[in-house]
């Protein structure tokens, strides 16, 4: 009797009956079709790519990638997850991670928020171990109170409880996993040693530290009047009492962990890549929490008892996955951005798309990338430079829906964004994707600030927010101005969309709707290397001077012009020669560097920006006989191509136009001059008809060229006259000789 396969292949029909189960796997089957397609036509071609593929896959490339196993324990996990009874599910299957995402196709779970928690948990198992977590319900018995959101007031505790009660009793319950002795001791030594904790701009940050800190001395029997010190003066506002407050705890943890030591210091000797990743992991749960940020994250373990020193003293904090949108729409309201989870890794594009474009995943509000590990994808390979564990993996992205939730400066951050893309032409680069990821605590900040009612609190942390924001998109905006072109492009905006930055401007400073932007800049009270009021002064004066120029083309070319005047504004002739650039075509000179300026097309390795006024003028001059050159160079190649440019035996030819095979008429002495202009008016209409190798083709009997009627007739009756002066005949002439009348609209177009 034939054996059943450990496994079958799920069709891509049969993932998508299930639409939350198809949501999560949109992106990684759109990617591998788009795979598929690319490698077949390589192969068809002889093709081979420029570098080696990374894979996204673990199998080979299909689009019946995903994998289920057989048997019903993908209907057991469901049924018990559904029930609510999270720890008892058999996590220790080996294939739960499969068997999860097949309860989800089939119904026995049932959405991807719940997914999402069964997964968090399984990879908190593989991590903690099962006899580490705890399940609790949000109430005043647990270790974690929702209360403790410094910036959270009655009425979103009680909008909270509300919408809690609205979900499955399942989803109503948050879990505590209790830490490991050298897990606690390497948060600790790595919150000391990189001063991330007990210099935090959150206050309560510090306090909750300072608290922990205190309790471990205490389980671990430190003198008294030690400990007492030592507590308060972790957090002086004396730098030197502080610094060696830091010492000293360091050394009593590196006494009392002694032989915790490679696993605190990641040593060399600790060669197993398990324990540098559970090390780095705590590194990064440390940052997470230095922050400020106040998603449910760590608290006073429940099994923490001071007189037993090897009792947990510290437990991470994890809601079911529901559970913490609920509080995050309570606390953030509008401003909430809800996970969209996926499976595969996700591209900062996609990122940006989840934020600023959401109806293009079926959302109507913005949302932000949660990825899920799936057996048959290849996770992230790294995350901020280092290789974590499954489950801070996720955490990490729960932690940036919450920071970006608590962001109201959104819109703000969208028009910077749309800013650089509309000027740059790039949807993507290291400064979008600054403005993408939203890494800055500007809204607990001010949300704490606005609870608090302290105007001047209030205030400067609204100040803060602008100054980070503009941070963000342009490189030491405030510090460097004139050093950045990105930073001339937020100028430039500021001062052409003065309306629009007054509306941003209400949520950030009033000096900005009241004054304008310089004021604002001096409320800021910045240190500066370069004093930005003055390039706000000189750039104003430049966009003044030249916003009704004649020689206006695209708002990109706008942009380019200013930046350029900008730069060349100490140059004796900088203005003329500005200006006759811009007659030219500032295009096609100039291009913008994703991640940099604005540089030469024909010198990509030189940015304007470091340049003096000078040496900026001698290039421009070197490009633009590169561009002079290029063009000849071009003519003598297109000549082969449309046959309609010079020969080198400089033989005149005559032109004959015909119908078919039927001649209309000839001319003669067809000058080089006249081919170059008769190609510029054919690339003035729509030609994806008659491209110009069919246009104009050389006679190989005669030597002369000939032009298709068919093609004469979609100019339009004045480019008719055009075609006549280029040809030296009079234009009544030309017309009767071609049988086209005067005066007619001519819109023939031969049927295909």
């Amino acid at each position: 009797m034939k054996t059943r396969p450990p496994h079958q292949s799920t069709p891509y029909r049969t993932a998508q009956t299930n639409p939350a189960y198809a949501a999560l796997f949109h992106n990684m089957h759109q990617e591998q079709a788009s795979r598929i397609i690319q490698r077949a036509w390589r192969g068809r071609h002889d093709l081979t790519p420029k570098s080696n593929y990374t894979e996204t896959l673990t199998g080979p490339l299909t689009l019946h990638f995903i994998q289920e196993p057989v048997g019903p324990e993908a209907e057991q996990h469901g049924k018990q997850i559904t029930a609510g009874k999270w720890l008892e599910v058999n996590y220790a299957d080996p294939e739960f991670v499969r068997n999860a995402f097949k309860a989800l196709r089939l119904g026995y779970i049932a959405n991807e928020k719940t997914l999402a928690t069964a997964l968090l948990l399984h990879a908190a198992v593989n991590q903690y171990g099962d006899k580490r977590i705890k399940q609790y319900r949000f109430d005043e018995k647990g270790p974690y109170h929702q209360s403790s959101i410094t910036y959270a007031d009655a009425t979103h505790l009680e909008d909270f409880q509300n919408r809690l009660c609205e979900l499955p009793v399942a989803e109503q319950c948050y879990f505590s996993i209790n830490f490991s002795r050298e897990d606690e001791a390497a948060f600790i030594y790595e919150g000391l040693s990189a001063r991330k904790l007990h210099e935090t701009m959150s206050q309560n940050v510090r306090q909750a530290f300072t608290n922990i800190i205190d309790r471990y001395l205490r389980k671990h029997r430190v003198n008294t009047a030690l400990r007492e010190q030592l507590v308060a003066n972790i957090t002086s506002n004396n730098e030197a009492q502080r610094e060696a407050a830091t010492n000293k705890l360091l050394a009593e943890i590196i006494r009392i962990e002694q032989y915790l030591l490679p696993f605190l210091l990641l040593s060399s000797t600790s060669t197993d890549s398990k324990t540098k990743q559970n090390r780095i992991t705590l590194s990064l749960l440390t940052n997470i929490y230095a922050v400020g940020e106040q998603l449910p994250s760590l608290a006073i373990s429940p099994d923490f008892d001071e007189n037993h020193p090897g009792s947990p003293l510290l437990c991470l904090i994890l809601p079911t996955t529901s559970a913490l949108i609920e509080l995050q729409r309570a606390l953030h309201g509008s401003d909430a951005t809800e996970p969209f989870f996926t499976v595969g890794q996700i591209s900062p594009s996609l990122l940006r798309i989840m934020d600023e474009f959401p109806a293009r995943l079926n959302r109507a509000e913005q949302t932000r990338g949660v990825e899920l590990i799936h057996p048959d994808t290849q996770e992230s390979p790294e995350l901020h430079g280092a290789k974590i564990n499954h489950f801070l993996a996720i955490y990490h992205d729960l932690f940036h829906c919450w920071r970006n939730g608590s962001n109201p400066y959104k819109p703000m951050l969208r028009h910077v964004r749309q800013l650089l893309e509309n000027e740059k032409r790039f949807f993507t680069s290291k400064a979008i994707w600054s403005l993408t990821d939203m890494d800055t605590g500007i809204g607990w900040l001010t949300r704490n600030a606005l609870k608090n009612g302290n105007a001047t609190e209030i205030q400067r942390t609204k100040n803060y927010a602008f100054y980070k924001i503009l941070s963000l998109a342009g490189p030491s905006f405030f510090t460097e101005t004139n050093n950045h072109d990105n930073s001339l492009l937020l100028l430039i905006d500021i001062i052409s969309h003065a309306s629009k930055w007054s509306v941003f401007s209400e949520q950030i400073q009033l000096f900005f709707q009241q004054y304008g932007f310089p004021e604002l800049i001096s409320a800021l009270n910045l240190p500066m290397t370069y004093d930005i009021k003055i390039a706000y002064r000189e750039m104003k004066n430049i966009i003044d001077e030249n916003s009704e120029s004649k020689n206006q083309q695209t708002t990109t070319s706008r942009s380019k012009y200013y930046v350029l005047r900008y730069r060349l504004r100490k140059h004796a002739t900088g203005r003329e020669l500005c200006d006759q650039l811009d007659t030219l075509g500032l295009d096609k000179l100039f291009s913008w560097h994703r991640n940099g300026g604005l540089y030469l097309i024909d010198l990509p390795a030189v940015t304007l920006a470091s340049l003096k006024p000078e040496e900026l003028s001698e290039q421009i001059s070197l490009a633009l006989n590169l561009y002079h050159q290029r063009a000849r160079q071009q003519g003598r190649v297109l000549n082969d191509a449309f046959c309609l440019f010079f020969h080198r035996e400089k033989v005149a030819t005559g032109l004959t136009i015909k119908n078919g095979d039927h001649i209309i008429a000839q001319f003669n002495l067809l000058t080089p001059s006249q081919r170059l202009r008769l190609l510029a008016l054919h690339e003035t209409i729509d030609s994806s008809m008659f491209p110009a190798t069919s246009v104009f083709r050389k006679e190989k009997t005669t030597g002369r060229y000939i032009v298709d009627v068919n093609w004469l007739k979609q100019l339009e009756d004045k480019k008719i006259g055009e075609f006549a002066e280029i040809i030296g005949m009079p234009e009544n002439l030309f017309r009767a000789k071609i049988k086209f009348p005067l005066n007619t609209s001519l819109g023939y177009r031969p049927k295909r």
